[in-house]
């Protein structure tokens, strides 16, 4: 996989790797944003025979280049395919099986395709804009073993079928096991008894809710909400024998409230663990009925967090805010050579995106567990199902609206003036693009394209995520719609 082969190392300088294994079973492939993660499957049942093997890196690079260079006939006819599988994800069947058993991975082409310098093969050395409605790697029950690792899958039997519930079942089971620690989006938790755990996703806004979290509602006047992330081992607290709620003060002097752990690595999270976070019976970390819970935990590490519950009575309670993966490679990018990191600093941000220091599909490594080695479309499937029923999801490009529905879920409320006007200062300080930044990169140009290679796994995820945004505003958050209609 050439260069691709440390993606999985490109993570924030100082944060831990989170080891994880156990993902069990997965029925995944192709799929049109608005459908059910489970709505591919059905698409296999019943398919007769074994997918062909698959194409050597040459033949997919050729596919590639083909596709580059194709007149526009076929993208016609591929979106109408998929217009009519978003109205009946039943049909096509044997379409979406013989995609499935002629495209290769494409992972394998990585290296060559951006040794070349990302040409598309029209000649000039540009690239051609990459394809995001590709079908690969599409496997029948059971092809992820432990730890994301693909099998054979064995032919189905002739007259095979299953219902939407299995199907569910099935997706269900090949979510990575300490997600059963999450609660479900939609499951009820009146008394705001769960855990709010924000996963902070680098560069794509996660600010905002840290801060309105710190500076907003964990003032007196926002209700003092407790905050479990790197800041309370702060002042020595690091080193402390018991789990303690300390005040500390910021740059500008003001005091906030912090649980003593470090949720930003896994190490202090494994600490965090020890000293029973999820279980304490500080008063201060304990939810109460009517007020909403005044305690979240932010971090970027999201399986070590989630593990933090295993012997907890209480669950999490998992949201996010996303970014377009590549305007989020670009901040990356901006953030590293401006703050001198000693190879990136050099880079252009061609030469970054070539290399290993850029990241590679993070979204659906950290939400599919398969943090090392190439991501399908397998895994892809995987992280849309933990989004579809584990997270309330908000976009970077929805600012407001993503703020509003976290309070509104969460119960969160500003005791007087000073908490809205806090909250409104943080929302609309914080840019929704990179189009005032210096380092802003146009959609098509070298850059782009080669950063798209690099998470198109990712794009396809933020994809559905837009869906979901519209979904759960429908389905969790109709009364705040209603409120709005009135």
């Amino acid at each position: 996989m050439g260069q691709f082969a440390k993606s999985g190392e490109a993570f924030e300088e100082g944060v831990d790797r989170p080891v994880h294994g156990g993902i069990k079973g997965l029925l995944g492939g192709k799929r049109g944003i608005g459908n059910h993660p489970s709505d591919i499957a059905l698409n296999l049942v019943g398919a007769k025979g074994v997918p062909r093997q698959r194409d050597g890196p040459s033949d997919s690079l050729r596919k590639f280049r083909d596709a580059a260079n194709d007149d526009g006939d076929g993208h016609e006819q591929e979106e109408e395919q998929e217009e009519e599988e978003r109205a009946d994800p039943r049909r096509g069947v044997k379409r979406h099986y013989e995609d499935a058993s002629e495209v290769g991975n494409e992972g394998e082409d990585q290296g060559e395709f951006l040794a070349r310098g990302g040409d598309g093969g029209g000649g000039g050395g540009e690239v051609a804009a990459a394809d995001t409605h590709e079908t690969k790697d599409v496997l029948p029950p059971g092809a992820l073993l432990a730890g994301g690792d693909i099998a054979p899958p064995p032919p189905p039997a002739d007259g095979q079928r299953a219902s939407q519930s299995d199907l569910d079942a099935l997706l269900k089971s090949a979510l990575p096991p300490s997600f059963a620690y999450l609660s479900d989006n939609a499951s009820p938790d009146p008394d705001h008894l769960d855990v709010p755990l924000f996963w902070q996703v680098p560069r794509s806004g996660g600010s905002i809710v840290r801060k309105i979290l710190e500076e907003c509602l964990g003032s007196p006047s926002g209700g003092g909400t407790v905050l479990a992330s790197e800041a309370g081992v702060g002042e020595g607290h690091g080193d402390d024998k018991d789990l303690a709620v300390v005040s500390l003060g910021d740059e500008h002097g003001h005091q906030h409230r912090y649980v003593n752990v470090d949720t930003s690595t896994v190490a202090g999270l494994k600490r965090a663990k020890r000293l029973g976070l999820a279980s304490s019976t500080l008063d201060e970390l304990r939810g109460h009925s009517g007020h909403g819970t005044n305690f979240a935990i932010v971090t970027p590490q999201l399986h070590a967090a989630v593990d933090v519950f295993d012997q907890s009575p209480r669950k999490a309670r998992a949201f996010t805010m996303l970014r377009h993966p590549v305007e989020r490679a670009v901040s990356t990018y901006s953030n590293l050579k401006d703050s001198g990191h000693d190879a990136v600093s050099k880079m252009t941000l061609e030469e970054y995106a070539k290399s290993a220091y850029a990241e590679n599909n993070w979204m659906v490594r950290f939400l599919s567990g398969k943090m090392d080695g190439d991501v399908s479309t397998d895994h892809l499937a995987v992280a849309k199902e933990v989004l579809r029923t584990k997270f309330v999801v908000g976009l970077l490009t929805n600012k407001d609206g993503s703020v509003e529905r976290f309070e509104h879920y969460f119960g969160w409320a500003y005791q007087d003036q000073a908490g809205w006007v806090c909250q409104r200062k943080v929302v609309d300080g914080e840019p929704s693009s990179n189009e005032s930044s210096k380092y802003f990169v146009k959609e098509g140009n070298q850059a782009w394209n080669l950063l798209l290679w690099q998470n198109k796994l990712d794009v396809k995820l933020y994809d559905y995520a837009h869906y979901l945004f519209g979904r759960q505003g429908e389905e969790l958050f109709s009364d705040l719609n209603h409120n709005k209609n009135k």
